[in-house]
């Protein structure tokens, strides 16, 4: 019996560790020296909460990172969440993701109460770079949408979630 417990922890022990130390592309790509990097981006606007505010809101960019002579590249999205005083958060969705982060977004905007028989509720998607969306019912019932990237979160509405929806099923990679 202690030999079998002995195995399983073993094996539990080398499995997290060789999970941490799997890197993203990014972080792959960022840790090589003496090699040229080549950062191609187009701005694609940004879904805005209010008009009042245009520096307010989450911003969109489509990245490909890549080497000169290498037929490896990165290609994503940094999504810039941003307060009104021109603070932000930045996050990069691998190409990989955007399918994910859509059909999520969707789920999201979708979640009632009752999704769970007790009195409060918060439903939470991220992405590997830490871009997360959560849906949740505040003190007085209504039903709340926050986007988070880096150390900058953001409240939204419904409608401002739709626009941002609709924005990602838009991007072409």
């Amino acid at each position: 019996m202690k030999f079998k417990l002995f195995v399983v922890l073993c094996t539990i022990f080398v499995t997290n560790f060789s999970l941490a130390q799997e890197k993203t592309e990014l972080e792959k790509l960022s840790e090589s020296t003496g090699t040229i990097t080549i950062l191609g981006y187009t701005d694609l606007g940004n879904v805005q909460t209010d008009p009042a505010y245009p520096r307010y809101g989450i911003f969109i960019q489509k990245r490909i990172i890549e080497t000169p002579g290498s037929s490896v590249n990165t290609k994503g999205i940094v999504l810039t969440v941003q307060n009104y005083k021109g603070e932000n958060g930045r996050s990069f969705v691998y190409q990989k993701e955007i399918n994910d982060l859509i059909a999520a977004l969707e789920y999201i905007s979708n979640v009632t109460k009752d999704i769970t028989t007790l009195e409060n509720y918060e439903v939470t998607y991220a992405t590997i770079d830490g871009f997360e969306v959560k849906t949740y019912n505040n003190d007085k019932g209504d039903i709340k949408f926050r986007a988070k990237a880096g150390n900058m979160s953001q409240t939204m509405t419904a409608e401002f979630l739709n626009s941002f929806i609709q924005k990602l099923k838009e991007i072409k990679l």
